[in-house]
């Protein structure tokens, strides 16, 4: 990732100030977010979240350590990364 301006001055951005921050997000989809669970609560079915598991205390990482990106565009992660964190789902499967 490259900050500052094509007219100069531009650097490498520091690998670990890349991140998705998930309070902004769910300010946007909040009330519908809010309502899927209520749903589900309300006719047993069980949510599978992967934001618990993708993101620590509100911050969700866009790049690993080494810089390589862990979404293929804004909305879909790349399937390496998604095999590292599909975990999350075993609880539901088994």
């Amino acid at each position: 990732m490259i900050e500052g301006s094509r007219l100069g001055n531009l650097r490498a951005k520091n690998v670990q100030s890349i991140t998705f921050n998930i309070n902004g997000f769910l300010k946007n989809v909040g009330p519908v977010h809010t309502r899927l669970r209520e749903l589900a609560m309300r006719t047993g079915v069980k949510i599978i979240d992967p934001l618990d598991t993708f993101c620590v205390n509100g911050i969700c990482p866009v790049i690993d350590k080494y810089g390589n990106p862990l979404y293929k565009d804004s909305g879909h992660l790349t399937a390496k990364y998604a095999r590292s964190k599909a975990s999350f789902i075993d609880a539901t499967l088994f």
